[in-house]
């Protein structure tokens, strides 16, 4: 046999077996940033209620999610949402999305007001924009208390 031959097949398959294992790799870059573009369905699309834990508890620094400053900002599937206490037993909850550029609003109890400080954009109580470039008011979610225990909703009846 010819030596030739020989170094020239091995090469052949040495450069096959490069080649392929250059494409599998670049081919896994792009599988899992089209993955990552593409939210998961099954935790998103589930989610028609989350609990806050008993409202007693609200306050409690140990607690997961704790109303500080009477607001609290979490994560409703893959949005953000701001609770607010108004009063004694007395909560809304609105979008924390500004409904201009999507930047998070905060409250501001001695204004009654949600702020977004992005754009200046003012939302007042009842998430109706009131001033700055937002163009549509906040969408609201509701409060169910059951048994002590505070749940977010995006429809009444789903808890």
């Amino acid at each position: 046999m010819d030596s030739g031959n020989i170094d020239s097949s091995k090469r052949s398959l040495i450069n096959w077996l490069l080649g392929a294992g250059v494409f599998a790799w670049i081919g896994g870059i792009f599988a899992a940033f089209f993955q990552y573009l593409k939210p998961s369905q099954s935790n998103v699309a589930n989610l028609n209620y989350i609990s806050l834990g008993l409202e007693s508890k609200l306050e409690d620094p140990k607690n997961k999610f704790k109303l500080k400053n009477n607001q609290m900002i979490f994560p409703f599937g893959e949005k953000k949402l701001i609770l607010v206490k108004i009063d004694i037993n007395k909560y809304k909850v609105f979008s924390a999305q500004c409904t201009h550029a999507g930047c998070i609003v905060e409250w501001k109890a001695n204004e009654k007001i949600f702020f977004c400080n992005c754009h200046g954009g003012k939302f007042d109580i009842n998430g109706k924009n009131i001033a700055g470039p937002p163009p549509s008011p906040l969408p609201e979610y509701k409060v169910v208390l059951k048994k002590g225990e505070m749940f977010v909703t995006e429809r009444q009846n789903e808890v």
